[in-house]
């Protein structure tokens, strides 16, 4: 902890370099992904990785698989890959269990929960959580308090909560303080963010956006890109970042935890502004994985079929009937998650679009019923 990034950098890779047995090397590997995947050597971060995960399978030591799959499966989290991660991830949940490790068995069941919410299956991310809640509450670990709290916030979201999910958050980052976690407030506030977004009230992030501008950050040019089209005298610009962002078709939009929400915003901001042509894009990127959620780890973001139906009515030459039958698979989605807020948000965008494409009314008006009988489902922040 007391070196920089950069010196841990170059601490981990001598040793990578150096040593000789593929077991410690997995490790190292694994640990300078780790280092990696949240910068600009993001592709560094997915081949190192993928090296960690080759070295572990030459060592042929099951002790090493949990930290290496673990990091692998944090560095490499994208929907392109989704059935490989949970795959890999039983094992990790096996051989922790074997070996009585508490704190590796909670992440690895935390890890196995993000992965079923990804594809949509809440009941099984249950099941992994009720026990990944029980090793928390006996091994009393602050660093697993602070996760059971982060991870009650979005479970409370996707049961259309807001308000106590947003309460549970902040709460989450008092624990982290009191407990001396590093970047209490990180996820919390990742988290508090999406709770904006379902709230339909994006732009009000707009100050932390415009904070710190990098005019060559295409994640953070999508955010903001996607706050600013909720601002008329601002969609000039919104249009640039937005443009600006997905050259070569996103390449440089990192691939990892973030990338299929970041979708999310690129496709609604390009429906917004009226790029078409970025929303050909998205769309292209997002058709193959419609029956898969966009989940960042803090939050489950939308199905990827809302996406793609933002998108397909963005872009030229979508079918009208293409577009519906992506909202309606967003919907079954949803259900599936058992989030009313959610299929709310859902239905309320594709009466937008129906609004825009000039749709019989009577569709208009049986989605708006069905957004209010899920708020009224349970007590949503409307």
């Amino acid at each position: 902890p007391a070196l920089s990034h950069t010196e841990r950098i170059d601490v981990l890779s001598t040793g990578a370099n150096r040593v000789n047995d593929p077991a410690l090397r997995a490790r190292l590997l694994a640990r300078i992904a780790t280092e990696l995947m949240f910068s600009s050597d993001w592709r560094r971060a997915r081949t190192l990785a993928e090296r960690a995960r080759t070295e572990a399978g030459r060592a042929n030591d099951p002790s090493v698989l949990p930290e290496v799959l673990m990091r692998h499966f944090h560095a490499t989290c994208t929907p392109h890959n989704l059935e490989e991660r949970r795959r890999y991830m039983r094992t990790v949940v096996e051989i922790a269990d074997a070996a009585h490790d508490s704190v590796q068995l909670f992440f690895a069941l935390s890890a196995s929960a993000s992965a079923a919410i990804e594809a949509g299956l809440r009941d099984e991310a249950d099941d992994y959580l009720d026990v990944a809640f029980s090793l928390g509450v006996d091994a009393d670990v602050p660093v697993l308090t602070y996760n059971v709290e982060c991870i009650r916030v979005w479970r409370t979201g996707l049961d259309g909560d807001l308000d106590e999910a947003e309460r549970l958050a902040l709460s989450a980052i008092e624990i982290g303080k009191a407990n001396g976690i590093a970047n209490a407030a990180m996820g919390p506030s990742m988290q508090i963010g999406c709770i904006r977004w379902q709230q339909a009230r994006f732009e009000e992030l707009l100050p932390l956006l415009q904070m710190r501008p990098n005019t060559v950050d295409p994640s953070r040019s999508v955010l903001l890109s996607r706050a600013l089209a909720n601002v008329d005298r601002a969609h000039g610009e919104a249009a640039a970042l937005l443009v600006r962002a997905a050259q070569q078709d996103f390449a440089d939009v990192p691939l990892g935890l973030n990338w299929a929400g970041l979708m999310v915003a690129a496709a609604e901001a390009s429906f917004l502004l009226g790029e078409a042509r970025v929303a050909r894009v998205v769309l292209a990127h997002l058709a193959s994985f419609r029956d898969r959620v966009a989940f960042n780890g803090t939050w489950g973001i939308a199905p990827r079929a809302f996406a793609a139906g933002v998108a397909a009515a963005g872009a030229p030459g979508v079918a009208g009937a293409t577009v519906d039958e992506y909202f309606e698979q967003a919907i079954v989605v949803c259900e599936q998650l058992r989030a009313p807020a959610l299929r709310a948000r859902t239905a309320m965008t594709w009466s937008r679009v129906l609004s825009e494409r000039g749709a019989f009314p009577g569709k208009v008006v049986s989605l708006m019923e069905d957004a209010r009988e899920s708020l009224d489902d349970r007590r949503i922040d409307r």
